[in-house]
């Protein structure tokens, strides 16, 4: 029978949702016979790389049966991790907690209490370990009573680090795990972190999240260095004293000196690399043992690299044992917190994602679709968690399969100015995120699935010190705008910049250079063909008003831009008269950015709707009665919304998408747009909630209306729907219309329950 794999049943301590990857059950073989059968025991083998932990559920093993399975996974495993005579070595750490069983001295009993006639062992006493033995500091008893407090007793990686290289796989057989209440690990170390866990557990920590979650600086500093451990390091820290939290060794020179260790030779000695490749999934993992370390070696920058930045940029010997355990602790303590990936109380801020994900576009560290909203990954940053500083999210952006995020941070040494930074993950081929991205995520190793800062070019364009103010994103092209650095008197004329980068298919940069038969812009001039850069400022001096430029109007401000797939509208506003115009650019064939007949001068509106408009033209200009509040784009139409709750729209309505005569005249107060889609929100007349009208394709029930556009029910239209929502929001607040591409979201404020 095939093994079929399951995700695990996680206790509360764990944030189920952050570790989808993590563990599987395996069920539908016995983990004895995947070793008769080639093709399940692959299937086996690639789960463990993948999932890092396998449970075999009710089953019966033999200390052979044990031995033979960690084998087939590395069959260089001669011996247990320490050495199948380690009982030998009385003068170590371990020697009162492991106990042999004689025939396969490769499986040790570890426990609690007396065990008789157990494998060939008449009777053995295990002993469970206990912080009071080898921590410099211990809990008082009463706490131990009290609060059933605890401390994880010591870290280690089940490898002797001497003589012997570490196992490629570890086996436990539970034979009979302690019941009664839980306990609750106390790490002692001022941070205050807690962990309730089972009696007698053992505590696993990732060595993919502990490497992932460091800075860049420390990964670098990772990829160059390598460990060399003691001679008998279980000896030589026998009679040193580990730090609160069993991570670390507190340095008071208490190591025993080389000279007085048994007998050892120098060949034996390990160094391995800080970081070692999942063979399967390409992932790093940290593996470092903080106890038994003596010497860290670290090689230069790479002679290519220009800029020796970061730690040891020219490498170096690091023998001091003082430093190489701050080292340690500074890179490996986030890896073993409550939850290394955490919500951080300091940080209340973050994001998530759910989704498609082929491109890595959701953030998640890795390109696996997901069904549930997970915490997105920051690069240097601990999953979970925004750049340090980051005060707001101000904007987010998704493409066809990248995503871009707006930051607000504060600057540590200057908390009270704030400024921006643009953050990306997914597909950058066709230079949506930027040329700095597209080479980062193309060296080995490197991932499209984590948020990096986007280091764009602004110096070249003149546009330091600016800020970014909001950001949009088509299919595969990306939109910043950024205004001056000040706002006095004395630049009142300067105005915000727009910018483009990535694909230019359907004229979506907005620079012009797209050559269509079908192209019928009305400009004011002959324009030359533009030079095509990383970052291209579109440029609003061509776009005609009433037969002049608007450049003509002073300095402009941007109040807003809505991208779908390759169309774009933005919303300006001059900064010294106060009018507003709408403008628009790239995919214009069913009329989606045509100029609106009742703001445009004749002259100005072509005869037909051009199949690619590459640079902005005008789409209508605002009535200083009713100026327009904000904007939305479908597939192939635009929506817009006016003060007074009117609505102006233009596009294709193949679905219905443009059929909102049904709303009477009712002042709208938010407008969204799907694909081929439209949802207004409106006020309910003498009552405090809302009603929501949406209309056009239902394809996957997006409408709301309970049936989809397949399967309409008697007096429904697929195509016109007021959306239903649960009885207990009737006097609910809604609060947030967000639309996607066949999907639609609601935020609602005040219900009486939970919905």
């Amino acid at each position: 029978m095939s093994p079929t794999l399951e995700p695990l049943s996680f206790p509360p301590s764990l944030e189920a949702g952050r570790f989808q990857e993590f563990g599987r059950e395996v069920k539908g073989i016995h983990p004895r016979d995947i070793l008769m059968d080639p093709e399940s025991f692959r299937t086996v083998e690639d789960a463990l790389y993948r999932h890092g932990i396998l449970l075999f559920r009710g089953v019966t093993l033999t200390p052979e049966e044990q031995y033979d399975i960690v084998k087939a996974f590395d069959t260089s495993a001669e011996q247990y991790g320490h050495g199948n005579d380690h009982e030998k070595a009385t003068k170590t750490v371990l020697h009162s907690y492991l106990n042999t069983i004689p025939r396969v001295p490769q499986v040790q009993v570890i426990g609690h209490g007396i065990v008789r006639d157990h494998e060939g062992l008449e009777e053995v006493k295990l002993k469970h370990g206990h912080h009071k033995t080898f921590h410099r500091t211990q809990i008082p008893l009463e706490d131990e009573e009290k609060f059933g407090a605890t401390r994880f007793f010591r870290w280690h990686m089940d490898a002797a680090l001497y003589n012997f290289d570490p196992p490629k796989v570890t086996a436990l057989y539970g034979i009979r795990v302690p019941q009664g209440p839980e306990q609750v690990v106390w790490y002692g170390d001022g941070s205050g972190d807690e962990l309730a866990v089972p009696l007698g557990t053992t505590a696993f920590v990732s060595g993919k999240t502990m490497f992932d979650i460091l800075p860049d600086e420390w990964k670098s500093f990772a990829v160059r260095a390598k460990a060399r451990y003691a001679p008998h390091p279980f000896e030589w820290i026998r009679n040193a004293k580990a730090v609160s939290t069993g991570f670390g060794i507190v340095s008071e020179g208490l190591e025993t000196p080389f000279t007085e260790l048994s007998p050892w030779e120098e060949q034996k000695r390990k160094t391995y690399p800080f970081l070692w490749k999942n063979p399967v999934t390409g992932n790093l993992h940290f593996q470092v043992h903080p106890m038994t370390i003596t010497d860290i070696f670290v090689d230069p920058l790479p002679s290519h690299i220009t800029e020796r930045k970061g730690k040891y940029p020219e490498g170096g010997h690091i023998a001091d044992l003082k430093e190489i355990r701050a080292i340690l602790h500074e890179m490996q303590r986030p890896g073993i917190a409550p939850n290394p990936l955490p919500f951080t109380i300091a940080m209340p801020l973050v994001l998530l994602s759910a989704g498609s994900n082929a491109h890595g576009q959701l953030g998640h560290s890795s390109n696996e679709d997901s069904s549930n909203f997970l915490a997105c990954t920051f690069d240097g940053v601990p999953n979970g968690s925004l750049p340090i500083g980051t005060t707001r999210i101000l904007d987010l952006a998704t493409g066809a399969n990248h995503t871009v995020a707006l930051l607000e941070r504060v600057k540590e040494d200057q908390p009270e100015k704030t400024y921006t930074e643009i953050w990306g993950c997914g597909d950058g081929r066709a230079g949506q995120l930027g040329a700095r991205y597209k080479d980062a995520v193309s060296q080995p190793d490197a991932s499209s699935s984590i948020f990096r800062r986007l280091d764009l070019p602004l110096k070249e364009e003149g546009l330091e010190g600016h800020q970014c103010k909001m950001v949009a994103a088509g299919w595969e092209t990306t939109y910043f705008v950024y205004s001056p650095p000040h706002r006095d008197d004395a630049l009142q004329q300067h105005s915000d910049v727009l910018l483009s980068i990535g694909s230019n298919e359907w004229g979506d940069l907005g620079i012009g250079g797209v050559i269509s038969a079908k192209s019928h812009i009305k400009r004011s001039t002959v324009k030359a063909r533009p030079v095509f850069k990383e970052l291209n400022r579109v440029r609003f001096d061509a776009v005609l008003v009433d037969g002049t430029t608007l450049s003509s109007s002073g300095g402009l401000r941007v109040q807003s831009i809505a991208a779908s797939q390759h169309h774009v509208v933005a919303q300006l506003r001059s900064v010294t008269t106060g009018r507003g115009w709408l403008v628009g650019w790239g995919a214009g064939r069913h009329g989606q950015i045509s100029p609106l007949s009742s703001s445009a001068s004749p002259s100005d509106i072509p005869s037909r709707a051009a199949a690619i408009v590459d640079s902005p033209q005008l789409i209508a200009k605002e009535n200083v009665d009713d100026p327009y509040l904000s904007c939305s784009v479908g597939s192939q139409h635009s929506v817009f919304l006016k003060s007074s709750g009117m609505l102006d729209r233009l596009g294709s309505n193949r679905k219905g998408q443009l059929d909102l005569f049904s709303l009477d005249g009712q002042e709208v107060k938010a407008i969204g747009c799907t694909w081929n889609g439209t949802f207004t929100v409106t006020p309910v007349e003498g009552k405090a909630g809302v009603s929501v009208f949406a209309t056009g394709s239902n394809t996957h029930g997006q409408l709301g209306c309970g049936v989809a556009a397949d399967d309409p029910a008697p007096g429904v239209s697929p195509k016109r729907s007021r959306p239903s929502f649960p009885d207990s929001l009737k006097e609910a607040l809604l609060t947030k219309l967000a639309c996607g591409s066949e999907h639609v979201l609601t935020l609602w404020n005040g219900s009486s329950r939970p919905e």
